[in-house]
């Protein structure tokens, strides 16, 4: 039984939450990339948007990936 308020859960939710997860973490994003299978760093911003601490620009992801971080 489930509450009927809850957000359902699909496979786009889970994917989403564990790539914010990561990069809440600070798992280095080349890392987020090869897990998650994601071909280019930018598009990963639509997640980082919603963490705290991560780039919030397509600019900031890419300078982050060259750094390692």
């Amino acid at each position: 039984m489930c509450d009927p308020g809850a957000p359902s859960l699909s496979v786009a939710r889970c994917r989403s939450s564990y790539i914010c997860d990561r990069l809440a973490a600070g798992t280095p994003l080349a890392g987020v990339l090869v897990t998650t299978g994601i071909g280019e760093v930018e598009s990963l911003l639509r997640y980082a948007l919603l963490v705290e601490g991560a780039a919030h620009t397509k600019a900031g992801l890419r300078r982050a990936l060259a750094e390692g971080r």
